[in-house]
């Protein structure tokens, strides 16, 4: 009996050790796992000082997922190989969901089993879609780091933007057709003359919001035309102007004339119009436009809200902050954003002041990440597949943005 004690404990000596050895190995393992994860984390700041308040960083937005902090990585330390990362990425993503929607299929077992997989599989969803939308937004940030411009971090009080190429988020991002409509879009935005001027001025940041909101969707907007309309472009089937019908009823009487006095119909003079983007946007229905406005998926829209929350904060409690000073029983208008404009002026909502010029890098930006987000969203719709979007309730398209800000005095 001694002896079979004796065994018994040198087994479960032996079998502890084991333990121990596998539980220091996943230590280490898990050690590296972490050293990466916080490397990964820091390089998300470019030269980070949060006790000094200088928090310089590439984007607004922190990415919080695995796949973010993976990419953030990348595109801070070999920006050469994001692209791949993203597809292996992606890839991976999609396995996953094939992998879990075969489990699901083949799933037979009790009730309580059903309950707790389709947990599992809730929870797993929801890892896939942090995943995807920290993908997008390192994507559209890949874009603006291609043309050499840094996202507006938290925007509070006097606003020092700094510097910027204007022609990088312009020329660097549109076509020379798509041009034409952002100048008409910046115009409309800041006021006429006033969108080439540095004089200070002061808005709400619930009015700030709204600006970049409408600047993101028309930017979008604009992305999904313009493609559009490059495309028929190519394929010669532009739907033709009034101009250019008037042109072409001209050239074919004049064909007519010709073939009658026996003249040579190739050496007669004729001259072609050119359908602009503004005219094929002017030639859609109503409800084409308002389809084109929308955003199309789920994931554009928190991308957008997420951006928006990270610049100038909660938009909902923006909206209520300004409720309760401004009221709700304005009887036009004129009064409404007379009452704003006093609210702001008297401090009483949260503002933020800046130049004309500072506004105007404001709206850039704004038009170029909504474009950057079509681009994005395009290509992961693709790959993965995302969740269609019901109607997007703010400012879009080509509506008219929120009425430009008045100048301090």
């Amino acid at each position: 009996r001694g002896e079979r004690t004796s065994d018994a404990m040198a087994m479960a000596t032996c079998t502890a050790l084991q333990a121990n050895v596998a539980s220091r190995r996943h230590a280490r393992r898990f050690g590296r796992m972490r050293r990466v994860e916080r490397s990964a984390k820091r390089t998300w700041k470019v030269r980070a000082s949060e006790e000094d308040g200088q928090n310089e960083s590439i984007a607004p937005v922190k990415l919080e997922s695995p796949t973010g902090e993976f990419l953030t990585y990348m595109l801070q330390e070999q920006p050469e190989l994001f692209d791949s990362a993203v597809e292996e990425q992606l890839e991976k993503l999609v396995k996953d969901k094939e992998d879990q929607k075969e489990k699901d299929d083949d799933d037979k077992g009790t009730s309580t089993d059903l309950v707790l997989y389709r947990r599992m599989g809730e929870v797993k969803a929801a890892e896939r879609k942090a995943a995807v939308l920290d993908i997008m937004y390192a994507c559209i940030v890949q874009n603006f780091v291609r043309i050499g411009v840094t996202l507006l971090p938290k925007l509070d009080g006097l606003v020092d933007a700094a510097p910027v190429d204007l022609n990088a988020l312009t020329q660097g991002v549109h076509t020379p057709e798509a041009l034409e409509m952002v100048k008409d879009h910046l115009r409309s935005v800041l006021g006429g003359q006033q969108a080439f001027s540095n004089v200070m001025v002061k808005m709400s940041k619930l009015q700030a919001a709204q600006v970049y909101i409408a600047s993101t969707m028309f930017g979008y907007f604009l992305r999904r035309v313009d493609k559009r309309f490059q495309l028929e472009k190519a394929m010669g089937t532009l739907p033709e102007s009034r101009e250019e019908a008037v042109a072409r009823l001209e050239r074919l009487f004049n064909q007519t004339l010709d073939v009658e006095e026996g003249v040579d119909s190739e050496t007669s003079e004729t001259t072609e119009t050119q359908t602009t983007l503004r005219q094929y946007v002017e030639s859609f229905d109503q409800q084409t436009l308002a389809e084109t406005a929308q955003m199309v998926t789920q994931e554009a829209a928190t991308i957008t809200e997420r951006q928006v929350g990270s610049v100038f904060g909660n938009l909902m409690e923006l909206q209520m902050e300004m409720m309760k000073v401004v009221g709700e029983d304005a009887q036009s208008a004129e009064e409404l954003m007379g009452r704003v404009q006093k609210a702001v002026e008297a401090g009483s909502v949260q503002s933020l002041s800046m130049t004309y010029g500072s506004l105007r890098r404001v709206v850039l930006e704004a038009v170029a990440f909504g474009s950057f987000l079509r681009d994005t969203e395009s290509y992961v719709d693709s790959e993965y597949g995302l969740t269609p979007a019901g109607r997007f309730l703010g400012p879009g398209g080509p509506s008219s943005p929120p009425p430009p800000p008045a100048p301090t005095s």
